[in-house]
């Protein structure tokens, strides 16, 4: 019974221990000001224009995330595309925005559905800008045509009138944000319950980011 209760304790300080390796200004950093969003809620912001978040996407942002909500169904993703990186970044934002609402209309939650048009929308582009260096220095519309062919669009018009939805509205307004925060430190940028930014130049592994972000969900 001693040697239980020995064993108890010690499991529970190296629980706390755990917890205590990571601090504020080390492994993450508070938000001077808190994005406006639910609690439990993980917000990833990304250009399609950002070499490293196609690195996070391809290897990283999924299978960390995916065991996050295993380990913690009660929590949420979200992306938010920044809308001032890149010549086309407001329209990126523009396109991805219309995927996602599309998706949730469709009942498609999450954003790594293979299914989801803001998956096929974001790898699309990635790849365009990053594997085919596409620059698109033609214009808007060379620029807009493989996203108008993604959404089924046949025209500019069509699609300025579905950017111009509410649900579209509300998701870019939700998106705002996103520039602030890539101030900090750059994108890819992780944000915890609204307020706790990891500092990936400090993410040694996914076991390490998968510990982080459920740490700071308990904060």
């Amino acid at each position: 019974m001693m040697l239980k209760r020995k064993v108890g304790a010690l499991l529970i300080t190296a629980v706390a221990l755990l917890g205590a390796d990571f601090q504020e200004g080390v492994n993450y950093t508070k938000l001077d000001q808190p994005l406006n969003v639910e609690k439990n809620t993980i917000v990833k912001v990304f250009s399609f224009t950002c070499p490293f978040c196609y690195k996070y996407d391809k290897a990283v942002t999924e299978p960390v995330i995916t065991q996050v909500l295993k380990d913690k169904p009660e929590a949420s993703f979200e992306v938010w595309h920044l809308y001032s990186k890149g010549k086309y970044g407001q329209q990126g934002s523009n396109l991805m925005a219309v995927a996602r609402a599309r998706d949730i209309k469709a009942g498609i939650t999450s954003v790594f559905d293979k299914h989801g048009l803001l998956k096929k929308m974001k790898f699309t582009y990635y790849k365009a800008y990053h594997d085919k260096n596409q620059r698109w220095d033609s214009g808007e519309d060379d620029f807009y045509k493989a996203g108008f062919e993604i959404l089924g669009i046949s025209s500019k018009a069509d699609f300025e009138k579905e950017v111009a939805s509410p649900e579209v509205q509300e998701l870019l307004k939700r998106w705002e944000p996103a520039y602030p925060i890539a101030k900090i430190q750059g994108i890819p940028a992780f944000v915890v319950n609204g307020k706790y930014l990891l500092k990936t130049q400090a993410i040694k592994s996914r076991d390490y980011m998968v510990e982080l972000v459920e740490y700071l969900l308990k904060k």
